[in-house]
């Protein structure tokens, strides 16, 4: 897997207000679509990270835990929301957009999950797999997403959208191609090149049950359970 070279920097404010579904098309910059190769997806781990955990570092999970993690995101958030991009014909950016909305409302019937975002938007612009622009219908879902998230105390702080991914979404970086600035929760961050991986360090060695249920959007229930099928030792609770 090829590394990333990640600093903390100090940057001026990305973004402002929402975008909408009939916002102007804007000039779209060549990258990688699939979000599935291992370099976009070491990407988008690390931009999620930014938001979940306000750190780049993921060397800080145990190697014992590392694996199983890894396993049950592939197969709860991330697999499925890359299918689902890659069948509206989105690149990387909606791929990483999709897999984001996922991670913090999961996928189901209501209004405010995954699908539940994606029907909205799709009442407002369609996809590019039906004819309609990528950067139009990224716009109607993260417009969508925004209000999902308002939906929700612990959520009103919306700057994983504002001040992230509608940042790259307006500089037309559909392939989400470094180098990336971005701001979380007023914390700026580079990805500036795929090489030389420095991380932003994070030096906890143990995982509750509970921070690690938090961490990967899971019950602490859940993850007794997966430890336990797994002859896995917590640490705490």
């Amino acid at each position: 897997m090829l590394a990333l070279c990640v600093v903390p920097v100090l940057l001026a404010a990305c973004g402002g207000s929402g975008g909408t579904a009939t916002d102007p098309p804007v000039a779209v910059v060549d990258g990688p679509s699939d979000l599935a190769n291992p370099t976009s997806k070491e990407i988008a781990m690390k931009l999620v990270s930014s938001a979940e955990n306000s750190t780049l570092d993921r060397r800080a999970q145990l190697p014992e835990f590392r694996a199983l993690q890894d396993r049950e995101r592939d197969r709860v958030y991330f697999d499925p929301a890359v299918s689902m991009a890659k069948d509206d014909g989105l690149g990387a950016l909606g791929q990483f957009i999709y897999y984001d909305a996922a991670v913090m409302h999961g996928r189901g019937k209501g209004p405010f999950t995954l699908d539940g975002i994606r029907a909205t938007a799709m009442a407002r612009a369609g996809t590019p797999s039906r004819g309609g622009s990528e950067v139009i219908y990224l716009n109607a879902f993260l417009d969508a997403r925004v209000v999902a998230m308002k939906s929700e105390p612990v959520h009103q702080d919306v700057s994983r959208i504002e001040t992230a991914q509608r940042v790259f979404l307006r500089q037309g970086n559909l392939g989400l191609r470094p180098p990336l600035n971005w701001k979380v929760y007023g914390d700026s961050y580079t990805i500036a090149t795929t090489r030389n991986a420095v991380g932003q360090g994070d030096a906890a060695t143990h995982w509750s049950a509970r921070r690690l249920a938090s961490h990967l959007g899971l019950s602490a229930t859940t993850i007794r359970r997966m430890w336990r099928r797994n002859v896995l030792v917590q640490s705490g609770n």
